[in-house]
């Protein structure tokens, strides 16, 4: 039977907010103690004192020759955001070193490269889309629709933030259950190997925010029924924002049911809505769309594939229109046409590239075994 030989490596930032919470040195050689048991060689730990500025992390490389030498695996017992700088990720990529991280078991040499190049991907394309946005709304200063391509820029982020809260919901309200405080849900999450909303570890803040977004959601999603109810007997926003407080039920923040905290909440059940409607949308006719335009045919074509199927434009590729309208370019919103088709397919493609990136496999089985549990499917643990 081959010895299984491991490399520790521990580590320690000058950075506070970067590694909080964290464990200490002791404590990180304590879990790779307890990770290698009795059937691993534990033949060294390496300890790094990281200094941000210096960009430098010479035990890491230490460490690394060792486990190549050794034909040892490198075990990382807290990675954290490591992977958001390049003077971790670039001596791992190339070392080709077999690696565990015990505080999220889904990152290992294996996936480690999906891992570092989706955050790469996030990272360029959320600067460029800013870059675009400010060069389009500079050159239309003075026009009266240049903040839409500001909006245009930050809408498909709200509802990638929106659809990751629905889906953390779930583990959320097992944590919750359990009653863990936000800290120990932070340990948790990073514990179980969720990774955070765009990618590494999660830390205090991060949570707080996904929170805020899952109460929210909760909240329009219970109320979807009585707002529709209000709607039908033509209520107004005032009177809606009666209706609430008189039902106590308990509004968004302490401010009350004002007409400010009624818009949040009927704005985020549109957003639910759409985003939920799209997904299966894309979910049930991109790949179809996808097939159409890699036999050949022509987006014009594919329209007179859709308008024959009866498939309506979705309420989301709407709004992607109006966008287009508002700057001039006229638009078909009654039927398909080949404009549409390409404006669908684009909206599709980045909704389906924005969920690979902030969304991981993991979190998404997880979310779902969860949900079912809790409306009786399968067995509660």
């Amino acid at each position: 039977m081959n010895e299984v030989k491991v490399v520790g490596y521990c580590w320690q930032t000058d950075d506070v907010q970067a590694q909080s919470p964290g464990m200490s040195i002791d404590e990180q050689k304590q879990v790779i103690f307890e990770y290698c048991g009795e059937d691993k060689n534990l033949l060294q730990h390496y300890i790094e004192l990281h200094d941000r500025k210096h960009k430098s992390m010479p035990e890491l490389l230490k460490a690394i020759e060792h486990a190549k030498r050794e034909n040892a695996t490198l075990i990382i017992a807290q990675l954290q955001n490591l992977t958001r700088y390049t003077h971790f990720t670039d001596p791992l990529l190339s070392s080709g070193v077999k690696l565990h991280c015990l505080d999220q078991p889904l990152v290992n040499d294996q996936s480690l490269p999906a891992v570092v190049g989706n955050l790469r991907y996030l990272r360029d394309r959320h600067s460029e889309s800013i870059r675009e946005g400010l060069d389009k709304t500079l050159s239309q200063l003075g026009n009266p629709h240049a903040l839409q391509e500001i909006t245009k820029v930050n809408k498909p982020k709200t509802e990638s933030a929106v659809l990751f809260a629905l889906i953390l919901a779930p583990i959320i309200a097992y944590y919750r259950i359990h009653g863990y405080s936000q800290r120990k849900m932070v340990e948790a999450l990073n514990e179980d190997g969720y990774l955070a909303p765009e990618g590494g570890s999660w830390v205090l803040s991060q949570l707080q925010k996904v929170l805020e977004r899952v109460d929210l959601n909760n909240l329009a999603l219970d109320l979807c029924e009585t707002l529709d109810g209000f709607t039908e007997k033509g209520y107004s926003p005032e009177q809606m924002a009666k209706g609430l407080k008189a039902m106590n039920i308990k509004p968004p923040n302490k401010d009350g049911w004002d007409e400010r905290n009624l818009h949040k909440v009927i704005e985020r059940l549109h957003t639910i809505r759409d985003t939920l409607a799209f997904n299966q949308f894309v979910l049930e006719n991109y790949p179809r769309m996808l097939e159409y335009e890699n036999s050949g045919l022509s987006f014009a074509e594919i329209a007179d594939k859709l308008s024959a199927e009866g498939l309506a434009i979705p309420e989301r590729v709407h709004w992607e229109l109006e966008q287009d309208q508002a700057a001039g370019n006229e638009v078909n919103f009654e039927r398909w046409d080949a404009y549409n088709v390409e404006a669908t397919m684009r909206v599709a493609k980045r909704r389906k590239e924005d969920i690979e990136s902030y969304i991981h496999p993991g979190t998404l089985s997880r979310s779902e075994s969860l949900f079912k549990q809790f409306i009786g499917e399968e067995p509660a643990e």
